[in-house]
């Protein structure tokens, strides 16, 4: 079965990882991270993924996730549609976001593109 934990969890990112080592969770990715950046580190280190959402265009957390976040264990999504400060998230953002990662990281969008592409496919064990 190619099953991960989906985990949100505001304010609670630290104790959210504690319990799926603690209970050995394999694979997770850390949906819409907004939590310390010191922790990002430690979810990595574990072999977990970070997401990151739309709502960089607005939220400056998700903006510091990203320039943090290693691209090697960095996936992106809108959690859309959603409304969220205005802002009206939804998959169609995708490239809007592709374009500001890739400016935040120093890299070109067509490198993001396939650096995401590939960690999606290993996050959906599509690859090894």
């Amino acid at each position: 079965m190619n099953a991960f934990l989906n985990i949100h969890s505001p304010g609670a990112w630290r104790d959210a990882l504690n319990v799926i080592v603690e209970v050995g969770v394999e694979d997770a990715v850390f949906h819409w991270y907004t939590g310390p950046l010191d922790l990002v580190d430690e979810i990595v280190k574990r072999g977990y993924f970070v997401s990151i959402n739309v709502a960089a265009e607005v939220q400056s957390k998700s903006k510091d996730v990203a320039k943090a976040a290693p691209l090697t264990n960095m996936v992106l999504e809108s959690d859309g549609p959603y409304n969220y400060h205005g802002l009206k998230l939804t998959p169609l953002m995708i490239p809007r976001l592709i374009k500001l990662v890739a400016e935040l990281k120093g890299v070109a969008e067509g490198e993001l593109q396939e650096v995401i592409a590939v960690n999606s496919e290993r996050l959906l064990k599509l690859r090894t």
